[in-house]
């Protein structure tokens, strides 16, 4: 692999795509600090990029680091904001820190696209049902299992679910 600081490192390279899948298969497998590993020569050169914010965010998502979390998801919909990942994150963020009504707010004013997105529907389901909006968080949570049907088992178990589990 090039130095990092070499300016002919992309993310086509078969090295930096490695380590990309790498970084994911430890998240994968409860590993993130061999995650931070693949990842590290990375984050300077390739650090505004997508995919490698992406990946620093499921790290420390998984370390349950909400605060530096939330930082970098709001750093990705800056950069990228048509990609639904900072907007998803920054919400999910947002919701594990206690703040859920600006989490419910934040997603629904992400960009059209994201309500292509069974998670969109699925997570607004579950705020709206921390919120206390039943009817209104059971007809996004039918949108998101009409979208992809495995939703609904891990609806089944969603803690932020427990006052709609007789209708799941």
């Amino acid at each position: 692999m090039p130095a990092p600081d070499d300016p002919l490192l992309h993310l086509d390279d078969p090295a930096v795509r490695r380590r990309l899948e790498a970084a994911r298969g430890y998240c994968e497998l409860g590993l993130p600090a061999l995650g931070w590993e693949e990842i590290a020569p990375l984050r300077k050169p390739l650090g505004h990029l997508g995919e490698v914010i992406e990946m620093e965010l499921m790290i420390l998502m998984m370390e349950k680091r909400w605060i530096e979390a939330l930082a970098l998801a709001l750093r990705l919909q800056r950069l990228h904001p048509a990609q639904p990942a900072g907007w998803l994150q920054a919400s999910f963020c947002l919701h594990e820190l206690g703040r859920t009504r600006e989490a419910l707010e934040r997603l629904v004013s992400g960009p059209r696209a994201l309500r292509e997105v069974p998670l969109f529907h699925y997570n607004t389901g579950c705020y709206l049902a921390r919120l206390g909006k039943l009817r209104d968080a059971m007809a996004a949570l039918r949108r998101a299992f009409e979208m992809d049907p495995e939703y609904r088992d891990n609806a089944r178990t969603d803690p932020d679910l427990a006052s709609l589990r007789d209708q799941l």
